[in-house]
């Protein structure tokens, strides 16, 4: 299972599939907030960990900017965080998928409010409901 941030909970997460599933999952950390590195690094994972057939992009920084005061670095941050990495992701999967044969599962997990707009929400929304994007094969 792969995390941007928050090391504890992945690792808590792993142990409760562990247990309650029975099958074996690792914390791996990827680094969705550095979109130049997420395509070597799902590589890296594949050569390190061996094939997959499932990418569940569930990632995401909720930030409660006002939208009248929008700040670029910020929406840079959230848009990377929220949208490109997970794009990035989801591109690289594809793509191993096709190439290898796999007939795998991608999932993006967006949120209610990519189409239901919250008070200082304008990053977070407008990030979420970008994600609905298709990609066609």
């Amino acid at each position: 299972m792969g995390y941007n941030s928050g090391s504890q909970r992945a690792q808590k997460l792993c142990n409760e599939i562990r247990r309650e599933c029975n099958i074996e999952a690792t914390p791996i950390f990827i680094g969705l907030d550095h979109p130049r590195h997420v395509n070597n690094r799902f590589h890296d994972i594949i050569a390190e960990h061996g094939p997959i057939g499932y990418l569940v992009n569930n990632a995401g920084a909720n930030d409660r900017s006002s939208g009248f005061s929008l700040d670029a670095k910020r929406l840079d941050e959230i848009l990377t965080i929220n949208l490109k990495s997970p794009l990035l992701l989801t591109s690289a999967t594809g793509s191993y998928f096709v190439k290898n044969g796999i007939k795998g599962a991608i999932v993006n997990i967006t949120s209610v409010h990519d189409k239901i707009p919250i008070s200082g929400g304008a990053l977070y929304c407008a990030s979420k409901g970008d994600l609905q994007l298709p990609l066609e094969h």
